[in-house]
């Protein structure tokens, strides 16, 4: 029995293994990506829901364009800046042993 990559049936030619892992990762890469996106959205859109009213008292009362997306926003950007950063410092901080596993 020999080894196959999942999509070998709709290519032509065959695949080497290494290129399959990558092509597999790259999938599993964009895919969490929409889910982080998914999240990021719900919880704006959540967060906004549940001000709607302090919101449109602030438009009412004369606060300019930016003041109010500030308001509605400011929060899930604030999380999502500190996720980010906190993945950038400790992504290289994981032990080479998994990283090269992964990678391979």
């Amino acid at each position: 029995m020999t080894w196959q990559c999942w999509f070998t049936p709709f290519t032509r030619v065959p695949v080497s293994s290494m290129w399959c892992h990558a092509l597999s990762l790259g999938v599993l890469g964009v895919m969490g990506a929409m889910v982080a996106v998914t999240g990021i959205y719900g919880m704006a859109a959540y967060s906004v829901s549940k001000r709607l009213k302090e919101l449109g008292i602030r438009m009412a009362l004369g606060a300019q364009r930016k003041e109010v997306l500030q308001a509605a926003l400011g929060r899930a950007f604030k999380l999502l800046a500190f996720g980010s950063a906190a993945g950038l410092v400790l992504a290289p901080a994981a032990p080479g042993r998994h990283r090269s596993q992964a990678l391979l």
